[in-house]
């Protein structure tokens, strides 16, 4: 009979991404140690142009992180921040500051911009083309936006839309052709 050779327990070389993981969560939890203000800011549907205008606005009074949410998470448990953590089903940024809540959520909603909307976005509001003339040329387009629900109408060589017609309603899913419509009308 042969002996099997027993090695002695061997480390595991942990992987360059997870100590990176490690090395961000100790960075966020001393930054949420340091700051008395800490909140998350959400960043679906935020285009990156805002998100960049707002940290450049606030460069000195705010740090603004993107991380996964799971590194947020252990960062925030780790500094006894945890509470916050329950609030994670988004894609977020997590901000720290000096200053008060209300002058972070005033600073927001004072820089708050419509954008335009995407396919498979959810309505925050309805959507409505106003009735009137459009620079559209008959053709095409008119069957376009006839699909969009929009009552149009040629009238002196134009498209025109004949009545206010809604083409997404609060909280209904923005289709790809209404997309394409509200932003040629």
């Amino acid at each position: 009979m042969t002996k099997k050779k027993v090695r002695g327990a061997a480390k595991k070389k942990e992987r360059a991404a997870i100590i990176a993981k490690k090395k961000k969560v100790d960075e966020l939890s001393q930054l949420a140690l340091k700051y008395p203000i800490v909140s998350l800011v959400n960043l679906r549907n935020l285009p990156d142009r805002l998100l960049q205008s707002s940290r450049k606005k606030l460069r000195g009074k705010a740090e603004f992180v993107v991380a996964k949410n799971s590194v947020i998470s252990r960062a925030l448990e780790k500094s006894g921040k945890g509470e916050l953590s329950a609030y994670l089903d988004f894609p977020a940024a997590i901000v720290f500051t000096t200053m008060s809540p209300y002058s972070l959520f005033k600073f927001f909603k004072e820089n708050k911009t419509k954008i335009a909307a995407k396919p498979g976005q959810i309505a925050p509001f309805d959507i409505v083309v106003p009735e009137g003339e459009t620079d559209l040329p008959p053709g095409p387009a008119l069957s376009e936006l006839k699909s969009a629900g929009i009552n149009a109408q040629i009238k002196a060589g134009k498209i025109v839309v004949a009545k206010d017609s809604v083409v997404a309603k609060k909280g209904a899913k923005i289709s790809d052709i209404v997309c394409r419509v509200v932003q040629s009308v």
